[in-house]
């Protein structure tokens, strides 16, 4: 609302601003190389949750799904690694060497649902190669995973901020409307792109854009909550308040898929 773009920075926002670079859930070494259970380890039903630093912040989310509908929760995770780097199309070969080893690791668990999620939308506003490099690395590993015989859910990558949060909010005379930014057209097109491919593969697409923007427009902070540490990665609070949405998408994803 207009009024609300016009207020001042509130004070008592969720996480502290002094605190918001480390509210993330980290996964350390769980998912590079070691193999890591959460949710409810002893289910019989296995979701694979395999991605970069994209992944790593919606594990909140996917944690409070697999304890609540009893998964055993495993993630495939390297941090740094996208699928630029995957598909061959960047550097460094380390990138390359691990997701050798990870989808040999998926191969072996065999389970009956691959989440990806994936960093994509970094690149919206870079050159027309950055743009479709990108596109194609999404798709590589859309690709790659839908061959391993695993129902495929594919979660839209938020909008990379253009700002900080941290500078943006600690600014001079900040307003939540000088921490909200347009939601660009090249951003509604790259994820059609990416949810199409990932439909025509046999994949259910999460949309999330509706979790973060509203008419256009995609504030810095929802309620009282920053909604990303960093451009382009969700906080650890605002994703644990997404837990109920997240939730319900992936059940929606999930049953088309297993019927």
């Amino acid at each position: 609302a207009t009024a609300r773009l016009a207020m001042p920075v509130p004070t008592g926002l969720s996480p502290p601003l002094l605190d918001l670079s480390n509210d993330f859930f980290f996964l350390h070494q769980c998912g590079d190389r070691q193999i890591c259970h959460f949710g409810d380890p002893s289910a019989r039903r296995t979701m694979v949750v395999f991605g970069d630093s994209h992944a790593e912040m919606w594990m909140p989310d996917f944690v409070s799904f697999a304890k609540t509908h009893h998964w055993d929760l495993i993630p495939i995770v390297k941090p740094g690694c996208v699928g630029q780097d995957w598909s061959g199309r960047k550097e460094p070969s380390w990138c390359q060497r691990w997701d050798f080893w990870a989808l040999r690791a998926v191969r072996q668990l065999r389970p009956d649902v691959i989440a990806l999620s994936t960093e994509y939308s970094h690149w919206i506003g870079h050159t027309p190669s950055e743009w479709r490099a990108s596109i194609d690395g999404a798709r590589h590993e859309i690709d790659a995973l839908a061959q391993l015989r695993s129902d495929l859910v594919v979660v839209e990558d938020p909008l990379f901020l253009p700002e900080d949060p941290t500078t943006c909010l600690l600014a001079r005379s900040a307003t939540l409307g000088s921490c909200t930014f347009p939601l660009p057209s090249w951003y509604l097109t790259m994820n059609s792109a990416v949810a199409a491919f990932a439909v025509s593969h046999g994949a259910s697409f999460i949309p999330t854009i509706d979790w973060f923007c509203a008419r256009g427009k995609c504030p810095t902070v929802v309620d009282d909550t920053i909604t990303h540490i960093d451009g382009g990665h969700v906080s650890k609070t605002y994703a644990t308040e997404l837990s109920p949405a997240m939730a319900a998408a992936l059940v929606t994803a999930i049953k088309p898929l297993a019927g």
